[in-house]
């Protein structure tokens, strides 16, 4: 069994993955209260951000997630900077807008 920390983008609705690889093994994922879940399979969620796409790789499928998880630090590890302002989350990269996602 592969077991993963939750340091990674998850999603639990299988419907936003662009690309899929189901896991033939089972997976589980550690959440931040200690507990694990099922991992179902992996691959790209493109996220639409203010009229702009943001595909995000190496999504897990946690179907039993209550909600979509982005790891803003391996969105820092391709430069993109977030700022944080009242209800949403402006990004850029190179002082260049990017998009933004409402809370």
């Amino acid at each position: 069994m592969v077991e993963y920390d939750a340091a990674r983008h998850i999603c639990a609705n299988k419907e936003l993955f662009s690309t899929y690889t189901p896991f033939k093994d089972e997976k589980m994922v550690y959440l931040g209260n200690s507990r694990t879940t099922n991992v179902l399979g992996k691959g790209k969620v493109l996220k639409l951000t203010s009229s702009k796409m943001l595909a995000l790789n190496e999504v897990l499928h946690v179907p039993n997630i209550k909600e979509n998880l982005v790891y803003v630090a391996l969105l820092g590890n391709f430069n993109i900077k977030m700022s944080f302002e009242s209800d949403k989350i402006v990004m850029t990269k190179n002082n260049i807008f990017v998009g933004e996602m409402i809370l």
